[in-house]
């Protein structure tokens, strides 16, 4: 049988782990969201600002740092 999740050495194992997938699944919808907000207001200046505070956004969630 296959395992989900690689040894504990290995170095992507958080990415496997059900509380990194449920991250992952905040950070989609953040993104889906913003998406629709460039949609509703499009202007380039809109569109970078949301895209660079998604971005920010996105890495301060999916961060593992304590």
């Amino acid at each position: 049988m296959y395992l989900r999740s690689p040894d504990e050495y290995h170095f992507h194992r958080r990415r496997f782990t059900q509380k990194y997938r449920n991250k992952q699944k905040v950070v989609r919808s953040l993104w889906f969201s913003m998406s629709l907000v460039v949609l509703a207001f499009p202007m380039p200046h809109v569109a970078v600002f949301v895209a660079l505070f998604t971005t920010f956004l996105s890495f301060c969630i999916l961060d593992e740092t304590e």
